[in-house]
């Protein structure tokens, strides 16, 4: 009995410092295991603070890049996508994959400001390096106003988190 205590002992506290004293793989070395990478989608351009109130955009995902996935309807789980603590109150987002591509759609009555508005957290697959947030492409922008009037000028870009 007392080899059995001490042996689930020792391997809980094994298991414990197994992540001590490493920072975890850089963007530039490949991971031992499968892991994780955040991102974070940024509206700039010449629109003014809370002006686009309705956004829309593909974000072709970078080759091995995978997004956790609701089984039924393939829309991306928060644990994904999520809009970020600077996003307004009471703004909605949703994203869906299909073929590499990731749909995303928002809206905030009161408007988005430039800045950081979400947290894309992409799995990167064992044995790869994590792409450079300029691996992924931002395409079909749409941004609107509160009255549904397109406007010039928005734009999307991902970067590395600050």
């Amino acid at each position: 009995m007392k080899k059995t205590t001490l042996l689930v002992v020792s391997l809980f506290i094994l298991s414990i410092c197994s992540g001590c004293g490493s920072a975890g793989p850089s963007a530039s070395q490949p991971a031992a295991g499968p892991t994780s990478r955040s991102y974070q989608l940024s509206l700039q351009g010449s629109v003014s603070p809370g002006q686009v109130t309705g956004l829309s955009f593909d974000l072709v995902l970078p080759a091995g890049v995978q997004l956790p996935l609701d089984s039924q309807d393939q829309t991306v789980l928060p644990a994904g996508l999520a809009l970020s603590a600077s996003a307004p109150s009471g703004a909605l987002m949703e994203g869906r994959v299909a073929s590499g591509v990731l749909t995303v759609a928002l809206v905030s009555a009161s408007g988005l400001a430039k800045g950081g508005f979400a947290t894309l957290t992409a799995g990167i697959p064992a044995g790869a390096s994590a792409p450079s947030a300029s691996a992924f492409a931002v395409t079909n922008l749409q941004a609107l106003d509160l009255n549904g009037t397109p406007l010039t000028g928005a734009a999307v870009t991902v970067v590395d988190p600050p």
